[in-house]
């Protein structure tokens, strides 16, 4: 039976590593689209580009835990995981990005809803230097959390026995109640984040309807956070089902850890079944930016035309086409443009009081 356990635990390392080079470079793409997205606020931008940095690097270092797992089995370096120097900054790295993908998921809920409240204001805010200055504090404190939180699981263990092999060197094996608190709070933050961006897709309707008509820059705001929450709810959904399953599989790994239903060798299975649900997320994550977010589909279409029958149009169009809320095409050439296009409309559709 512990065959079939590493034979298994070994597949999924081999499909989680598969998974994340595809997610690595989907997540890359992701963040030149959001740079040249003009269509978006500087600080959902901001907040978008780290959420996909941060999944980069995650992925990064789990493709080198996979890769010390290899050489580890060759017999490179001692077989003792917690006296292994090369996996230090992949464990950092690993705590660092979860930390900061839980605040992403916050910060887009404030931004929304600060956005959703306060248009005119906040359309008009130019300064780059206040959202900047945010994720410096954030990327500072995951660091020194992710830090503190690796040294202090390898001051555990002074004892290093280099011959002495063991089970796993992720944070699921040496604070795995922490990672079940991480888990349980993020998933719930998320639900609550989801209601939250649902009630603010269906305020922003209701706030558009009983804007007049000549008031179009207050009525395209409105527009633009109708499409942006629509995208950030499944972005969400997304978050929520993968940390609740994240959640049972660290729940699992921890009730079978502590009534010995399994030897500590199999333990593994349960975590690296773990890191191939992150793995699909982070493909999960990149299918809805790039497939929900208007420009990004767009600019895929484009980029990517070999690989899709119907591009041609969207190559051939200099000028490619949005769907309003009303069910209007408008320019999406750029901001002027559907500014003019929409106000044209407007009077056009407007009776004549001759």
């Amino acid at each position: 039976m512990t065959s079939l356990w590493l034979i298994g635990n070994s597949a999924f390392k081999l499909l989680e590593s598969l998974v994340w080079m595809l997610a690595i470079m989907a997540s890359t793409y992701s963040v030149r689209c959001f740079i040249r997205a003009s269509l978006l606020h500087f600080n959902l931008k901001l907040i978008l580009i780290n959420f996909s940095i941060g999944l980069v690097l995650y992925g990064a270092s789990r493709l080198g835990m996979n890769v010390d797992s290899v050489l580890q089995s060759f017999g490179v370096g001692p077989a003792n995981l917690a006296c292994r120097n090369a996996l230090i900054a992949p464990k950092v790295l690993t705590a660092i990005t979860m930390l900061m993908g839980f605040s992403c998921v916050l910060l887009i809920t404030v931004e929304r809803t600060v956005a959703t409240f306060v248009p005119r204001k906040y359309e008009q805010m130019n300064k780059a230097e206040p959202g900047v200055v945010v994720f410096i504090a954030v990327w500072i404190t995951s660091i020194f959390v992710a830090m503190a939180i690796t040294f202090t699981s390898n001051g555990e263990s002074p004892q290093c026995d280099r011959a002495v092999p063991s089970d796993s060197a992720f944070i699921i094996h040496s604070h795995t109640e922490l990672l079940l608190a991480i888990f349980i709070l993020g998933t719930s933050g998320s639900a609550i984040n989801g209601a939250l961006l649902y009630f603010l897709h269906t305020h922003n309707k209701k706030r558009r309807n009983k804007i007049a008509p000549g008031q179009l820059n207050v009525r395209y705001q409105y527009t633009e956070n109708i499409m942006t929450t629509r995208f950030l709810v499944a972005l969400t959904i997304v978050v929520f089902v993968v940390g609740f399953t994240g959640t049972i599989i660290i729940l699992s790994y921890l009730i079978v850890r502590n009534t010995d239903l399994l030897p500590d060798e199999d333990l593994i299975f349960i975590e690296q079944c773990f890191h191939c649900v992150a793995a699909f997320y982070g493909v999960l994550h990149n299918v809805v930016c790039l497939g929900m977010h208007r420009p990004n589909r767009d600019q895929l279409l484009r980029d990517f035309s070999w690989c899709f029958r119907r591009t041609t149009k969207v190559e051939k169009s200099g000028n490619p086409q949005v769907k309003s809320v009303e069910g209007q095409y408008l320019s999406f050439k750029n901001e002027t443009t559907v500014y003019f296009s929409y106000l044209s409309q407007q009077w056009n559709s407007t009776p004549s009081l001759a």
